[in-house]
């Protein structure tokens, strides 16, 4: 029985492990757009478009998963903010 546990402890940290270096990457991500972003430079503007398009993917699953309620209502505000962020950074807004 305790080594179940230990294998359960192992596997919370893997997981725990990857979603923290996944925010890393995507924080990283962030930051390098945001500094392409205030000399208006167009690779930058490619690079948020790809950010807000994986945010924009993930709004759309919550919409349709099958959790309900606010899960989806969220997930629907995302998507559309996402939406109208694609937008502002193609207009030249951003």
């Amino acid at each position: 029985q305790a080594e179940a546990l230990i294998g359960l402890a192992e596997g919370l940290i893997r997981i725990a492990a990857i979603g923290s270096l996944c925010g890393l990457v995507f924080a990283g991500l962030l930051w390098v757009t945001s500094r392409g972003l205030a000399v208006n430079a167009v690779w930058a503007r490619g690079l948020a478009g790809v950010l807000l398009l994986f945010i924009l993917l993930m709004g759309f699953i919550a919409c349709v998963s099958s959790v309900g309620g606010l899960v989806r209502l969220g997930g629907l505000g995302l998507a559309m903010l996402s939406g109208y962020s694609i937008w502002m950074i193609w207009r030249g807004f951003a």
